[in-house]
């Protein structure tokens, strides 16, 4: 009886151990996918180093169940500068853009160009729920140059303002920012034709024949996100998948007992 009372302990253990690691799994399931499900993406299908009349489409997905995106910042580069940069809001938005001179004149056909557009904010519609919004602008020539990277500010009905302005690292293993900035790589105009390689971010890319054309306040779960029944059905797989683990390791160490 002593003996039994002893070895009662460990099992104990054991299953309290299980039970932590199917906890652990089940929330890394549910909150993994939805982190990188949340990010600001940036894309295109004809832009290219020193491309001209490209398309940059900005997919902005609503992460908060409280409350509604209302205005969105981009901030486009000045060292590498868009030029002849319009914009083309979508439906129930606004547009207003801000020109800067630039640190140094960029030479086109027409002649040198000392400003370009360095801030666009829109405002006036509404994204909420589990919708998203996309924000094209158009470039009527793009700059020479391998990546273009914006800082977005993406502003809430209920006062929060969340900034997507951290840059990450092209490092072997580094730990992605918790609210990177949107990027772009450009492909070189003879090389890489009309294509561009989109945002390396969690976020599955729009269509990249042409990029997409959605209006405002489409549901994610229609778009070519990780919709969030992918998501359910894949933590179902991998709950059941842990519990069976469990189940195995409690019946092994019935039998060794």
């Amino acid at each position: 009886m002593d003996s039994l009372s002893r070895r009662r302990p460990a099992s104990s253990r054991l299953a309290r151990a299980g039970g932590l690691v199917l906890a652990g799994t089940t929330a890394a399931m549910l909150f993994g996918p939805s982190i990188a499900w949340a990010h600001i993406t940036v894309h295109s299908g004809e832009a290219v180093q020193g491309g001209q009349d490209a398309e940059l489409v900005f997919r902005v997905p609503n992460e908060s169940d409280k409350a509604r995106t209302t205005k969105i910042e981009v901030n486009l580069p000045t060292d590498t500068p868009l030029l002849g940069v319009s914009v083309a809001p979508p439906t129930g938005w606004s547009a207003r853009t801000t020109e800067t001179k630039l640190p140094s004149p960029v030479d086109t056909d027409d002649g040198p160009v000392s400003s370009a557009v360095s801030k666009i904010v829109f405002s006036g519609g509404s994204i909420s729920g589990d919708e998203y919004a996309d924000f094209p602008i158009s470039v009527g020539k793009l700059p020479d140059a391998p990546e273009l990277v914006f800082k977005v500010l993406q502003s809430y009905s209920n006062g929060d303002v969340v900034r997507w302005i951290e840059e990450g690292s092209d490092a072997a293993g580094a730990q992605e920012p918790e609210h990177p900035a949107p990027s772009i790589k450009l492909a070189k105009g003879e090389e890489g034709g009309d294509s561009a390689e989109a945002s390396a971010s969690p976020s599955a890319s729009p269509d990249a024949t042409g990029g997409p054309s959605v209006s405002a306040g489409s549901s994610a779960k229609d778009s070519d996100y990780a919709s969030k029944d992918d998501v359910k059905v894949a933590l179902a797989i991998g709950v059941i998948g842990a519990a069976l683990g469990l189940l195995g390791i409690g019946t092994a160490f019935a039998k060794r007992r």
